[in-house]
């Protein structure tokens, strides 16, 4: 009775993969995986992902194929003359091809988000608001996906969507911007607004920023 040959195993060179591949082979190993749930919400009973859940199989398959993730975070951008955040602060994921360090990484970046609760000091608020986000941002990377917690609770008591809050912009930001623009044409046209008052605090930052960066009019026509 012959005895079966075992088949040779064949290793994958990862060093001649590009960022690109091997954050694709991440994903489907990761997707492959027999990563568990463990986040429990006691108001709707759905299980989620925590970070626990998400960075001990991403570190194994990171360190197998060739790949490293460095979190960080981008300060604001802030219009000086009214203290108006033009570009908010932005959490980053950078992932890296360790074969290739010179190649640009993969960024991911999600908007600065408070994380708060009740009866919270302000450094557990700050541990809340960067477990988050690290949370967030590792689903972003490795599409790693959940329920629709917004469609799934539609209707329930207390989750009706709130209204954001709309800030206009600010007497000091209209006189600067009546001053710098006598004939507000085409600031109107790409503002989308018929008259300053219904100018927003955010787009009135840009267009004074702009206009500082030696834009004639405060946009860009095609924006």
């Amino acid at each position: 009775m012959s005895e079966k040959k075992e088949e040779a195993v064949v290793e994958v060179d990862y060093t001649k993969w590009n960022i690109f591949k091997k954050l694709a082979e991440a994903r489907v190993r990761i997707a492959n995986s027999a990563m568990k749930k463990s986040g429990k919400s006691q108001k709707v009973g759905w299980s989620y992902f925590e970070l626990q859940d998400i960075i001990p199989p991403m570190l194994k398959v990171f360190n197998e194929i060739g790949l490293i993730g460095i979190e960080g975070h981008e300060n604001p951008v802030v219009d000086p003359s009214t203290g108006i955040q033009v570009v908010p602060e932005m959490y980053t994921l950078k992932i890296y091809n360790t074969d290739r360090m010179d190649d640009k990484p993969i960024v991911f970046t999600k908007k600065q988000a408070e994380a708060r609760t009740q009866n919270q000091l302000p450094i557990q608020a700050v541990g809340s608001e960067s477990t988050y986000m690290r949370r967030y941002l590792w689903m972003d990377a490795l599409e790693i996906v959940e329920n629709d917690i917004i469609d799934g609770t539609a209707g329930l008591e207390g989750t009706e969507p709130v209204k954001p809050t709309v800030r206009m912009a600010s007497t000091p930001q209209l006189k600067i911007l009546q001053k710098n623009y006598p004939d507000p044409t085409a600031v109107f046209k790409w503002a989308g607004i018929t008259k300053w008052e219904e100018l927003t605090a955010e787009l009135a930052s840009q267009i004074i920023a702009r206009k500082k960066l030696g834009d004639e009019w405060g946009g860009n026509h095609n924006a």
